[in-house]
Protein backbone atom coordinates (compact mmCIF):
# COMPACT_ATOMS: atom_id res chain seq x y z
CA UNK A 1 0.00 0.00 0.00
CA UNK A 2 2.83 2.25 0.98
CA UNK A 3 4.62 1.67 -2.10
CA UNK A 4 1.35 2.08 -4.24
CA UNK A 5 0.71 5.20 -2.49
CA UNK A 6 4.22 6.89 -2.85
CA UNK A 7 4.44 6.28 -6.74
CA UNK A 8 0.63 7.96 -7.06
CA UNK A 9 1.40 10.99 -4.97
CA UNK A 10 4.97 11.54 -4.60
CA UNK A 11 7.25 14.09 -6.83
CA UNK A 12 10.06 12.39 -5.65
CA UNK A 13 9.71 8.36 -4.56
CA UNK A 14 13.40 8.07 -3.62
CA UNK A 15 13.61 10.56 -0.84
CA UNK A 16 9.77 9.52 0.04
CA UNK A 17 11.20 6.05 0.73
CA UNK A 18 14.52 7.21 2.44
CA UNK A 19 11.96 9.30 4.72
CA UNK A 20 9.79 6.02 5.71
CA UNK A 21 12.80 4.43 6.89
CA UNK A 22 14.53 7.26 8.26
CA UNK A 23 11.39 8.20 10.28
CA UNK A 24 11.40 4.74 11.49
CA UNK A 25 7.89 4.57 10.16
CA UNK A 26 9.16 1.10 8.41
CA UNK A 27 10.42 -0.66 11.44
CA UNK A 28 7.37 0.21 13.12
CA UNK A 29 5.65 -1.14 10.41
CA UNK A 30 6.93 -4.90 10.92
CA UNK A 31 5.99 -4.83 15.01
CA UNK A 32 2.25 -2.86 15.03
CA UNK A 33 0.34 -4.75 12.48
CA UNK A 34 -2.64 -3.80 13.33
CA UNK A 35 -1.91 -0.15 13.51
CA UNK A 36 -0.42 -0.27 10.22
CA UNK A 37 -3.26 -2.09 8.64
CA UNK A 38 -5.64 0.70 10.21
CA UNK A 39 -3.05 2.98 8.27
CA UNK A 40 -3.20 1.52 4.91
CA UNK A 41 -6.83 2.18 5.27
CA UNK A 42 -6.21 5.59 5.90
CA UNK A 43 -3.63 6.72 2.96
CA UNK A 44 -6.44 4.58 0.56
CA UNK A 45 -9.15 6.85 2.06
CA UNK A 46 -7.04 9.98 0.78
CA UNK A 47 -8.07 9.74 -2.74
CA UNK A 48 -11.18 10.14 -1.54
CA UNK A 49 -10.52 13.63 0.14
CA UNK A 50 -8.82 14.71 -2.64
CA UNK A 51 -11.70 13.88 -4.75
CA UNK A 52 -13.93 15.60 -1.75
CA UNK A 53 -16.28 12.53 -1.18
CA UNK A 54 -16.79 13.04 2.02
CA UNK A 55 -18.99 9.21 2.14
CA UNK A 56 -16.41 7.09 0.76
CA UNK A 57 -13.80 8.86 3.10
CA UNK A 58 -15.47 8.22 6.10
CA UNK A 59 -16.28 4.41 5.00
CA UNK A 60 -12.36 4.34 4.51
CA UNK A 61 -11.44 5.55 8.18
CA UNK A 62 -14.59 3.28 10.09
CA UNK A 63 -12.97 0.49 7.96
CA UNK A 64 -9.76 1.51 9.34
CA UNK A 65 -10.85 1.69 13.11
CA UNK A 66 -11.80 -2.07 12.89
CA UNK A 67 -8.39 -2.84 12.86
CA UNK A 68 -7.32 0.02 15.23
CA UNK A 69 -9.90 2.21 17.27
CA UNK A 70 -7.27 5.22 16.84
CA UNK A 71 -7.85 5.38 13.44
CA UNK A 72 -11.36 7.26 14.12
CA UNK A 73 -8.95 10.62 14.93
CA UNK A 74 -8.31 10.67 10.96
CA UNK A 75 -11.93 11.68 10.72
CA UNK A 76 -11.09 15.46 11.13
CA UNK A 77 -8.47 15.26 8.37
CA UNK A 78 -11.53 15.85 5.71
CA UNK A 79 -12.22 19.52 6.79
CA UNK A 80 -8.55 19.86 7.97
CA UNK A 81 -7.52 19.35 3.98
CA UNK A 82 -9.56 21.66 3.17
CA UNK A 83 -8.41 24.58 5.13
CA UNK A 84 -5.74 27.12 3.85
CA UNK A 85 -3.86 27.95 6.82
CA UNK A 86 -1.18 30.96 6.14
CA UNK A 87 2.21 30.99 6.97
CA UNK A 88 1.37 33.26 10.21
CA UNK A 89 -1.51 31.41 11.41
CA UNK A 90 0.69 28.62 11.58
CA UNK A 91 4.06 30.15 13.53
CA UNK A 92 0.93 31.46 16.01
CA UNK A 93 -0.60 27.39 16.54
CA UNK A 94 2.69 26.39 16.97
CA UNK A 95 3.77 29.24 19.35
CA UNK A 96 0.10 28.44 21.13
CA UNK A 97 1.31 24.70 21.67
CA UNK A 98 4.46 25.51 23.33
CA UNK A 99 2.63 27.77 26.03
CA UNK A 100 -0.18 25.24 26.44
CA UNK A 101 1.85 22.39 26.75
CA UNK A 102 2.80 22.56 30.75
CA UNK A 103 -1.32 22.06 31.30
CA UNK A 104 -1.58 19.84 28.69
CA UNK A 105 -1.99 16.74 31.08
CA UNK A 106 -3.89 18.51 33.97
CA UNK A 107 -6.54 19.43 31.42
CA UNK A 108 -6.46 15.73 29.98
CA UNK A 109 -6.80 13.90 33.91
CA UNK A 110 -9.96 16.16 34.00
CA UNK A 111 -11.42 15.68 30.05
CA UNK A 112 -10.66 11.96 29.86
CA UNK A 113 -12.55 10.19 32.52
CA UNK A 114 -15.50 12.63 31.96
CA UNK A 115 -16.49 11.50 28.31
CA UNK A 116 -16.43 7.83 29.46
CA UNK A 117 -12.65 7.30 29.10
CA UNK A 118 -11.82 6.29 32.36
CA UNK A 119 -12.13 2.82 32.05
CA UNK A 120 -10.89 2.59 28.26
CA UNK A 121 -7.69 4.64 29.14
CA UNK A 122 -7.57 3.51 32.87
CA UNK A 123 -3.56 2.47 31.53
CA UNK A 124 -2.41 5.60 30.20
CA UNK A 125 -4.52 7.74 32.67
CA UNK A 126 -2.58 5.86 35.66
CA UNK A 127 0.62 6.05 33.77
CA UNK A 128 3.47 9.23 34.02
CA UNK A 129 5.63 7.70 31.07
CA UNK A 130 5.90 10.23 28.42
CA UNK A 131 8.30 10.57 24.87
CA UNK A 132 11.26 12.61 24.78
CA UNK A 133 11.48 15.87 22.67
CA UNK A 134 13.60 14.47 20.35
CA UNK A 135 10.01 13.06 18.45
CA UNK A 136 8.46 16.58 19.30
CA UNK A 137 12.01 18.39 17.82
CA UNK A 138 11.94 16.18 14.48
CA UNK A 139 8.29 16.91 13.90
CA UNK A 140 8.27 20.70 14.53
CA UNK A 141 11.36 20.37 12.56
CA UNK A 142 10.06 18.80 9.53
CA UNK A 143 6.99 21.40 9.76
CA UNK A 144 9.12 24.44 9.37
CA UNK A 145 11.57 23.08 6.69
CA UNK A 146 7.95 22.08 4.70
CA UNK A 147 6.64 25.33 5.20
CA UNK A 148 9.77 27.38 4.42
CA UNK A 149 10.05 25.56 1.65
CA UNK A 150 6.51 25.85 0.52
CA UNK A 151 5.28 28.99 1.15
CA UNK A 152 4.78 30.41 -2.07
CA UNK A 153 3.22 27.10 -3.38
CA UNK A 154 -0.65 27.40 -3.76
CA UNK A 155 -0.87 23.71 -4.57
CA UNK A 156 -4.47 22.27 -2.44
CA UNK A 157 -2.12 19.11 -1.59
CA UNK A 158 0.67 20.85 -0.62
CA UNK A 159 -1.04 23.10 1.83
CA UNK A 160 -3.29 20.14 3.48
CA UNK A 161 -0.44 18.36 3.98
CA UNK A 162 1.40 20.90 5.54
CA UNK A 163 -1.91 21.42 7.96
CA UNK A 164 -1.52 16.92 8.79
CA UNK A 165 1.79 18.40 10.02
CA UNK A 166 0.49 21.05 12.17
CA UNK A 167 -1.98 18.43 13.86
CA UNK A 168 1.27 15.58 13.59
CA UNK A 169 2.80 18.36 15.85
CA UNK A 170 0.24 18.55 18.16
CA UNK A 171 -0.37 14.65 19.27
CA UNK A 172 3.61 14.41 19.30
CA UNK A 173 3.28 17.64 22.18
CA UNK A 174 0.50 15.24 23.64
CA UNK A 175 2.87 12.59 23.93
CA UNK A 176 5.86 14.53 25.41
CA UNK A 177 4.07 16.07 27.81
CA UNK A 178 1.12 13.87 28.95
CA UNK A 179 0.98 10.13 27.58
CA UNK A 180 3.53 8.32 25.99
CA UNK A 181 0.63 6.47 23.80
CA UNK A 182 -0.53 9.50 22.53
CA UNK A 183 2.05 9.27 19.67
CA UNK A 184 -0.32 6.36 17.91
CA UNK A 185 -2.59 9.93 17.11
CA UNK A 186 0.27 11.00 15.35
CA UNK A 187 0.98 8.46 12.94
CA UNK A 188 -2.03 8.72 11.46
CA UNK A 189 -1.02 12.33 9.74
CA UNK A 190 2.45 11.92 10.24
CA UNK A 191 2.43 9.13 7.39
CA UNK A 192 2.45 12.04 5.00
CA UNK A 193 5.22 13.47 6.03
CA UNK A 194 6.94 11.09 3.24
CA UNK A 195 5.35 13.06 0.33
CA UNK A 196 5.56 16.33 1.99
CA UNK A 197 8.97 16.11 2.36
CA UNK A 198 9.38 15.24 -1.18
CA UNK A 199 7.53 18.10 -2.15
CA UNK A 200 9.05 20.85 -0.18
CA UNK A 201 12.49 19.20 -1.68
CA UNK A 202 11.08 19.86 -5.57
CA UNK A 203 9.98 23.19 -4.25
CA UNK A 204 13.48 23.74 -2.88
CA UNK A 205 14.84 23.52 -6.39
CA UNK A 206 13.00 25.21 -8.01
CA UNK A 207 12.81 28.37 -5.58
CA UNK A 208 15.91 30.62 -3.44
CA UNK A 209 15.90 29.13 -0.44
CA UNK A 210 19.43 29.61 1.30
CA UNK A 211 21.74 26.39 0.96
CA UNK A 212 21.61 26.21 4.88
CA UNK A 213 18.15 24.81 4.66
CA UNK A 214 19.09 21.91 1.84
CA UNK A 215 22.80 21.54 4.12
CA UNK A 216 20.17 20.62 6.87
CA UNK A 217 17.54 18.65 5.55
CA UNK A 218 20.49 16.03 4.06
CA UNK A 219 22.25 15.64 7.72
CA UNK A 220 18.73 15.23 9.45
CA UNK A 221 18.21 12.78 6.90
CA UNK A 222 21.98 11.16 7.22
CA UNK A 223 21.10 11.16 11.09
CA UNK A 224 17.91 9.20 11.73
CA UNK A 225 18.95 7.09 8.78
CA UNK A 226 22.18 6.01 10.57
CA UNK A 227 19.91 5.66 13.51
CA UNK A 228 17.96 2.76 11.71
CA UNK A 229 20.86 1.28 11.24
CA UNK A 230 20.96 0.25 14.83
CA UNK A 231 17.88 -1.48 14.44
CA UNK A 232 17.94 -5.56 13.61
CA UNK A 233 15.40 -5.00 10.85
CA UNK A 234 17.27 -2.32 8.96
CA UNK A 235 20.27 -3.05 6.73
CA UNK A 236 23.49 -1.81 7.89
CA UNK A 237 24.61 -1.78 4.25
CA UNK A 238 21.56 -0.58 3.37
CA UNK A 239 21.44 2.50 5.49
CA UNK A 240 25.20 3.10 4.72
CA UNK A 241 24.07 3.41 1.26
CA UNK A 242 21.68 5.79 1.80
CA UNK A 243 23.60 8.39 3.73
CA UNK A 244 26.18 7.94 1.11
CA UNK A 245 23.70 9.35 -2.23
CA UNK A 246 22.60 11.44 0.69
CA UNK A 247 26.07 12.97 1.33
CA UNK A 248 27.09 13.30 -2.05
CA UNK A 249 23.77 15.91 -3.03
CA UNK A 250 24.37 18.21 -0.15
Amino acid sequence: MVCSFVKKYSSNIYISFIVFIALGQFAFSLSALRQMLAIAFILLSFIFIEQKKAVKFIVLVLIASLFHSTAIVFIIAYPLYMVRLKVKTIIVMVLGMLVASRYIRPILDFLLPRIGAQELYYDYLESDTTLSLSGLVIAFGILVFSVICLKDDKESKCQGLCNFAVVSCFFRLLSTFAFAEMFRLSLYFSVFDMILIAEACTCYRKSKTPVMIKTFAVTFVCERTKRASYSPIISHNLSSSIVGRLSTCA
